[in-house]
C-alpha cells in the first residue's frame, strides 16, 4: 500500500511549522550548524568573588527537506566529575510534533517531547569541540 506524504513524514504547514511525529523525527539526521558562548557583563561593584556560569547556545539543522531547525541553550556543568554540557531550558525549533494519529500535540507536550529528544542526542562533544576551536586565542 502506498503512503502519501500527508500520511507519513514531515509536512510543511502554511504557518511555517514543520509537523511530524516523534518517530519521524527520530529518523532525521542532523548536522551541527553553529555553537557559541553567551556573553555576560559582571555588574559594577560585584567584587571579585562573583558566582558565574558558562552558558552558550547551539543550532542544528536537518539534512533533508523540509529543513528542520533545532537549537537550545546549554550550561557547562562545573559540578560534574568531567567536563559536561547539559541542555538549559526548552529547545527552539520550527517543529510541531504530531501524535501517532497525526494530530497536533499541544505546545507543552511537543516541548516535553523535544526536550527528551535533545537530551538523548550525543551533541555535547561536538559543541564543546566547536566552542574550543571558535574561541581559541
Amino acid at each position: 500500500m502506498a503512503i502519501s506524504m500527508a500520511e507519513s513524514g514531515p509536512i510543511r504547514s502554511a504557518d511555517g511549522c514543520i509537523r511530524l511525529t516523534l518517530a519521524d523525527l527520530r529518523r532525521q539526521a542532523f548536522t551541527h550548524l553553529l555553537s557559541g558562548l553567551d556573553e555576560y557583563c559582571v555588574p559594577a561593584g560585584a567584587g571579585h568573588a562573583t558566582p558565574t556560569a558558562i552558558t552558550g547556545y547551539t543550532e542544528w539543522v536537518g539534512e533533508r527537506s523540509p529543513v528542520i531547525s533545532l537549537g537550545w541553550d546549554w550550561l557547562f556543568d562545573v559540578s560534574a566529575p568531567r567536563r559536561a554540557l547539559r541542555r538549559l531550558g526548552a529547545p527552539r525549533s520550527n517543529l510541531l510534533l504530531l501524535d501517532p494519529d497525526r494530530a497536533d500535540l499541544s505546545e507543552a507536550h511537543s516541548e516535553l517531547q523535544l526536550e527528551a529528544f535533545v537530551d538523548a542526542l550525543l551533541w555535547q562533544a561536538t559543541v564543546l569541540r566547536h566552542v574550543e576551536l571558535r574561541y581559541r586565542p
